[in-house]
């Protein structure tokens, strides 16, 4: 059974799984669709409180579906239902990391954005302390209500929520080793498999338009800002004007039209969906936003990737592309010109070793049975 938010639907019955909708698809949008969640500073704080608000509700949905004490719990740490429930009927709980931004490290802290960024000569005491102070300030944001609820449900108050929310049993790192290599001071349980990469391929296929777009010419420059992003307009105009400049052909990818160039030339193409895994092999580069999903599956692709960070763990992954020599950065306010001159020097001094030895080393499917094999061991334990 999968337990998620309301758009995941179609997708988990599609591929033979009962759902149960966690989060309404009003609720997401009141997420994703506040500038405040693509803001380097503001987006942790508008993330905290919009949590405060679901936590009773997902909490009763899960205890709902989760009656018996065998159901082994595969839990995004975030969503701190999985781990209340583990508590009180002791069900076998797994945390699953997505993206390796959320392991605080003090030996390799994560990179973070802006003036939250420590430098990687930062003395470790120093870098402790500095989690310790985020620690108080989660605690402060989200504690009340965990704490709140805990005391309904006749358990103990907790702090340092953000480590009391992973599982002492299993942590999935859904992300490769050389991607993110294993920190000692992250949770013992950690295990890495690799990126699961999913998209959809199996079901769904590049649009027709799309693909005779891609046979007309030289391969084209991918553009996305995130399937959530709405706030994007200045970014795609940007990117399109610096393809322009460059006489490259682009695919600009949106399901918000609003965030279009008013005018796109025939050298830019706008497809509302594509699956990643096919469509970034028709590509020579791409521009996006830096979430793991579109960094995994570049990686994947063996194409070089022009990261525009703008919150959450994008600024991380922009920093580990670049060190892989797979990719580089630029600030998401960069002008049509800088941005040219970026993607240019990308194209042009592009580590066709490096993008081709990650590329191989990104086996999807193994990394899902990987998984699945562990999940297994741990309910047979």
């Amino acid at each position: 059974m999968l337990l998620a938010n309301e758009n995941f639907g179609n997708v988990a019955v599609e591929n033979g799984l009962t759902f149960r909708t966690l989060i309404s698809r009003e609720q997401t949008d009141a997420l994703l669709g506040n500038p405040n969640n693509w803001h380097p500073i503001k987006s942790a704080q508008h993330g905290a409180r919009w949590m405060v608000g679901v936590i009773d509700q997902t909490y009763e949905i899960s205890a709902q579906a989760i009656t018996d004490p065998e159901t082994v719990i595969l839990n995004y740490p975030a969503v701190f239902a999985g781990k209340l429930i583990h508590e009180l009927q002791g069900n076998p709980l797994i945390s699953m990391v997505p993206m390796p931004w959320m392991l605080l490290s003090r030996v390799t802290p994560p990179k973070l954005a802006g003036p939250l960024n420590l430098p990687r000569n930062t003395p470790p005491f120093l870098v402790t302390g500095f989690w310790h102070l985020l620690e108080v300030v989660a605690d402060q944001l989200v504690g009340p209500p965990v704490n709140k609820l805990r005391k309904q449900l006749g358990m103990r108050k907790i702090s340092r929520i953000p480590r009391w929310s992973f599982s002492d049993r299993l942590t999935l790192g859904m992300f490769p080793d050389w991607y993110a290599p294993r920190q000692p001071d992250w949770p013992k349980s950690t295990e890495m498999v690799g990126f699961a990469r999913f998209d959809g391929s199996d079901q769904k296929q590049i649009p027709a338009e799309t693909l005779d777009f891609i046979d007309a010419g030289r391969k084209p420059i991918a553009i996305t800002f995130g399937t959530g992003m709405r706030y994007a307009k200045t970014m795609f105009e940007n990117a399109a004007r610096a393809c322009t400049l460059l006489k490259r052909r682009a695919v600009l990818m949106t399901t918000t039209p609003s965030d279009l160039p008013t005018q796109l030339p025939e050298t830019i193409h706008h497809c509302p969906f594509a699956p990643f895994g096919k469509l970034f092999q028709h590509c020579a580069a791409i521009v996006h936003h830096g979430g793991i999903g579109t960094t995994a599956q570049a990686i994947a692709a063996g194409i070089p990737q022009l990261i525009m960070p703008l919150a959450w763990d994008q600024y991380d992954n922009a920093d580990r592309v670049t060190r892989l020599k797979v990719g580089s950065s630029i600030k998401s306010s960069a002008s049509s010109r800088d941005l040219a001159f970026s993607l240019k020097q990308l194209l042009d001094t592009a580590n066709g070793q490096a993008l081709a030895q990650y590329a191989d080393q990104s086996d999807g499917q193994r990394s899902f049975k990987l998984a699945a094999d562990k999940i297994e061991a741990t309910r047979m334990d």
